[in-house]
């Protein structure tokens, strides 16, 4: 039982470093690639709804309900990145969301480009930590001993800039919004 546990552990380990290892290979090849002219338009709306659909199960374990509202809209680009980065918006909702808690989740098409928000109840990020969330394997003390390797926001803000966008971090008084603007 004792060589079991030991193993059980060495497997977590190995399958984290995994993760970590290709999330390290999806940043850098983001961050390499050229933005493309000529990308097909995705349409974002059954992206969130997929990604929604897909952490809706673990959301729910826990009382947390996830609230959409979410408008057709279009962006050229690269369907697979975009889909990353809501996965991993809607990852961290739920991480550090309170039992019972709520998480929203808009699209909306506006006259100035497209806008993708998440908004927790969590603890929310302290304003001067803010843009330090985003570096690569940086997370806050408070989160240190939870999952991750602090790579995910790292992401968002890769594949959003690689689409020519923005991405804030706001206080939703209590918990996060993650707002992320396209151009039109």
């Amino acid at each position: 039982p004792a060589q079991r546990a030991s193993l059980d552990a060495a497997l977590g380990e190995t399958d984290q470093l995994l993760a970590t290892f290709g999330a390290l290979l999806r940043l850098a090849r983001i961050d390499a690639a050229p933005v493309a002219t000529d990308a097909p338009d995705v349409a974002l709306k059954p992206l969130v709804d997929d990604a929604v659909e897909l952490y809706a199960p673990s959301a729910a374990e826990r009382g947390i309900h996830i609230d959409v509202h979410a408008t057709p809209a279009t962006r050229a680009g690269d369907a697979d990145q975009l889909f990353q980065m809501l996965l991993n918006l809607l990852d961290n909702a739920v991480k550090y969301s309170p039992d019972g808690g709520r998480i929203g989740v808009t699209l909306a098409a506006l006259p100035q480009g497209i806008r993708i928000e998440v908004t927790d109840a969590g603890a929310g990020i302290p304003e001067p930590e803010r843009q330090r969330v985003f570096d690569r394997f940086e997370r806050l003390e408070s989160h240190r001993g939870s999952p991750g390797s602090g790579l995910g926001l790292s992401l968002v803000r890769a594949v959003v800039r690689h689409h020519g966008g923005q991405v804030r971090l706001l206080d939703a008084g209590p918990g996060l919004r993650v707002q992320v603007d396209f151009p039109p």
